[in-house]
């Protein structure tokens, strides 16, 4: 077939709008798909990768081995010099590391007259002792550095040794007049020092920057308390809230309370006739979280105001029935022991409060009413942060006793301390291991978002340890603490991010599986004919080609002729 001009000309146009066509298609796609890409990567903050391991090997090496020691002033008021003298060479050696960023070291210093007034006095009360000491300002804390003052005195009044821890850091050795050269009763008294000093406070609940502790009144029977309300808020200053006050720097806490109606202790009561009391067995009442647990829910955590809800520590005041009155539980191991409350550990705790409506004049709880039940939840409260009960005594037999002097705060200067220690070590590992889950985390999943806000708190976190590491080192114990709560709150912010939770849950695979359904219908076509195009004009160019060397074989052979 002989080809014109003009049917090439008219090819090559109709080819051109083809291809026209095709190449908007493809430019589309090459423009638009990266375009998409980008919009749908997610950002990533690079993080302070290096530094977190860094201190976590600081942190490490100051857990194993620190340098830092706290100096004991061993103060020894005698008559003469015989208790001094057996007593120096057992300071010398009683050198011991405790758990936690404290060192004990004793150092003897000669008292002062007012000490030698206090323990020569013909009386030698503690409550006398540890008031006149406080105000001495005899083991005390200042501007976070703790010290620790230990006197030891003779006594011609006392049969056997004694051993007393202040409220503040001070504690005092009495030991009678003919034992003061029994070395055996001295340094068993000062491995007690060392104990309770050293002391390795393991808190029952969660260690946490926050909480929210709960007081709740349950009654039993609505219709016998009509427009029942107790003074709690007067109660709460009294109790609770000294001991809160003065362990703030550890934690930070918020108190909420209610009135519930309709609880139950999950066990039946049986009357017993010959104590003429209502008994409940102890063993009964581990219904009684499931049975109430309904209207137990807390405030803050139903508002979900933080991102991760603070642990809730519940303290229930229950006012049982008039048929029941008076209520009272059964200890389970010994039938002869009865008490008014109970305890579940890493929870809270419940006290019945033996009311009965009908001798009252009216439905008003005071402040006076509640102090039972408030004086056990104090004591309650104290053992939930790992804390010994104030009435505690330790009786070593031969080798004396050891005591303590309750504090108006509810809580003594070395008991405070040793929670310091306690939680600046937990909430410090804790912080440390977030940031460190947090990067493992995102090196694992490259699809999470790592935006600069989150970045900002991991950066204020770690700078918060080192500036909480460095205050440790001065012993400033107070302030390593308050920053590492606050390094403790950022990295956990930072790990629970909405943003950063919601893409553990959404790999590429699941972005993928959306968009292909999309793209795929529209790319599987263009693909073809792209190919197909390229097929057309491969086989178009070869038949123009031929037709190409054919005219030129036809005109070589028209010149021949």
């Amino acid at each position: 077939r002989r080809v014109t001009w003009g049917s090439a000309i008219f090819f090559f146009f109709m080819l051109s709008v083809r291809a026209l066509i095709l190449l908007n298609f493809v430019a589309f796609s090459l423009v638009g798909v990266p375009v998409w890409w980008y919009f749908t990567s997610v950002e990533r903050a690079e993080l302070p990768a290096e530094g977190i391991h860094n201190f976590v090997d600081q942190w490490s090496a100051m857990l194993k081995d620190s340098n830092a020691t706290q100096f004991v002033d061993v103060v020894v008021i005698h008559d003469d010099d015989s208790l001094q003298q057996h007593l120096s060479p057992l300071l010398e050696t009683k050198t011991a590391r405790g758990t936690g960023f404290l060192t004990l070291r004793y150092a003897v210093r000669q008292p002062h007259t007012d000490e030698i007034n206090i323990f020569t006095a013909p009386s030698l009360e503690h409550k006398a002792i540890n008031k006149a000491l406080n105000k001495l300002d005899a083991g005390v804390t200042v501007n976070g550095r703790h010290r620790h003052t230990l006197y030891v005195a003779s006594s011609k009044t006392l049969s056997s040794p004694l051993l007393h821890f202040g409220s503040q850091l001070a504690a005092w050795m009495l030991i009678p007049s003919g034992k003061v050269s029994d070395t055996r009763i001295l340094g068993r008294l000062l491995q007690q020092v060392q104990i309770f000093w050293l002391r390795d406070i393991k808190p029952v609940v969660k260690a946490s920057p926050s909480y929210n502790v709960a007081f709740s009144l349950i009654v039993a029977e609505p219709k016998e308390w009509p427009g029942v309300s107790w003074e709690i808020s007067k109660a709460l200053n009294r109790f609770i809230r000294p001991l809160l006050n003065q362990i703030q720097h550890a934690a930070q806490f918020s108190i909420e309370s209610q009135i519930l109606y309709f609880g139950s202790l999950g066990g039946e009561p049986k009357f017993d006739s010959g104590r003429q009391v209502h008994i409940v067995r102890s063993d009964a009442l581990e219904q009684f979280r499931g049975a109430n647990d309904w209207n137990l829910e807390s405030f803050s955590t139903v508002l979900g105001v933080k991102t991760v809800p603070p642990p809730t520590i519940h303290f229930m005041t229950y006012i049982p029935p008039g048929k029941n009155y008076p209520l009272y539980l059964q200890d389970k191991r010994d039938n002869s022991r009865l008490s008014v409350g109970f305890s579940m550990p890493g929870w809270g705790a419940v006290a019945v409060l033996n009311k009965n409506a009908s001798l009252l004049e009216s439905h008003l709880l005071t402040q006076l009413d509640l102090e039972p039940t408030m004086q056990y939840f104090l004591g309650q409260l104290r053992h939930a942060f790992g804390m010994p009960s104030m009435n505690q005594e330790v009786n070593l037999g031969q080798y004396g006793t050891v005591s303590f002097s309750a504090s108006k705060n509810g809580i003594s200067e070395w008991e405070r301390s040793a929670l310091t220690r306690s939680y600046l070590q937990r909430m410090g590992s804790g912080a440390i291991e977030m940031l460190q889950s947090l990067l493992s985390m995102i090196e694992k999943l490259p699809q999470i978002k790592v935006d600069s806000l989150n970045r900002q708190k991991v950066e204020d976190s770690l700078q918060s340890l080192q500036t909480a590491f460095e205050d440790i080192m001065r012993r400033d114990l107070d302030s390593a603490l308050n920053r590492v709560r606050i390094s403790y709150e950022l990295a956990t912010d930072a790990f629970y991010s909405p943003d950063m939770v919601a893409q553990v849950y959404f790999p590429d695979d699941f972005k993928y599986a959306v968009y292909m359904p999309l793209f795929f219908p529209i790319a599987l076509p263009l693909v073809m004919v792209l190919l197909k195009e390229v097929k057309r004009y491969l086989q178009k160019r070869r038949k123009a080609t031929k037709i190409v060397r054919q005219n030129s074989a036809l005109q070589s052979m028209l010149k021949r002729d």
